[in-house]
């Protein structure tokens, strides 16, 4: 027998969300500009859950910032990215984002931490982890091959999620750099 080999076991489904570092080959000039992108909104936590709040301040087709307050225990909140169309209540319209990588750039100074969630028609999610959030402009490139617990043919839509317990700063702007997304100046 080898002493040196490596034991590996599986037991169970366990939960694993993957956590993805800045990519610093990338830059503003590499985002990802989706098609058919039909609605950019916030949300953020109300009662029962610890109130947060959650303001969407839209620049442009590629960039929007999200000023936030979830200073109260595990407050949350974010933006949602979505391709379904809202008026359409028994259809869901979806995009197909299997075998893509998203580029995307973000910048906080209160959240080391941000998720990244994917959304499918039947309601699935599967999330990762951006780190390295910070006050200076960073790029992600996250293969979409990460997320193995939804229909990658049939997504409605991309959160930026964020949760009470990553932030240093529970009162800060995350700005997110990604297109196309509808926009009237």
């Amino acid at each position: 027998t080898d002493p040196t080999s490596t034991l590996e076991v599986r037991l169970g489904n366990h939960p694993f969300i993957p956590t993805v570092a800045p990519d610093a080959t990338k830059s503003a000039g590499d985002i990802s500009l989706l098609t058919d992108i039909l609605h950019l909104v916030s949300f953020d936590s109300e009662a029962p859950n610890p109130v947060g709040t959650v303001t969407l301040n839209q620049l442009s087709q590629t960039r929007f910032n999200l000023a936030y307050d979830l200073a109260t225990g595990d407050a949350f909140g974010g933006s949602i990215s979505s391709f379904d169309d809202f008026g359409t209540e028994l259809v869901k319209e979806t995009q197909d984002l299997s075998g893509v990588s998203l580029v995307f750039g973000l910048r906080d100074a209160g959240s080391p931490k941000v998720i990244l969630q994917l959304e499918d028609s039947t309601g699935a999610k599967d999330q990762v982890t951006l780190s390295g959030v910070d006050a200076t402009e960073r790029f992600w490139m996250v293969d979409t091959n990460l997320f193995d617990d939804i229909d990658l043919t049939l997504v409605t839509g991309i959160v930026f999620l964020l949760l009470a317990d990553n932030l240093t700063d529970p009162t800060s702007t995350l700005e997110v750099r990604l297109g196309n997304h509808p926009f009237i100046p």
